[in-house]
């Protein structure tokens, strides 16, 4: 068996909804970025009218584009 096959059969193909991260590293980063950094990037595209352009490229608002 050469080295490509082995690397092969070394890997498994799991489902991504049975992947877990419980490590108190990664753990405590993913916490803050569901309870706060998704927010606070959704707050400053809302700010930059990002959100907005989006808005009036899909036809849900008639205006001009910013930013």
């Amino acid at each position: 068996m050469n080295m490509h096959q082995l690397k092969h059969q070394m890997s498994l193909e799991i489902p991504f909804e049975q992947v877990g991260i419980k490590d108190s590293f990664w753990s405590e980063k993913l916490k803050v970025n569901s309870e706060e950094a998704i927010f606070h990037q959704w707050k400053k595209l809302e700010e930059s009218k990002t959100i907005e352009n989006f808005r009036i490229i899909q036809g849900e608002k008639e205006a001009f584009r910013e930013g």
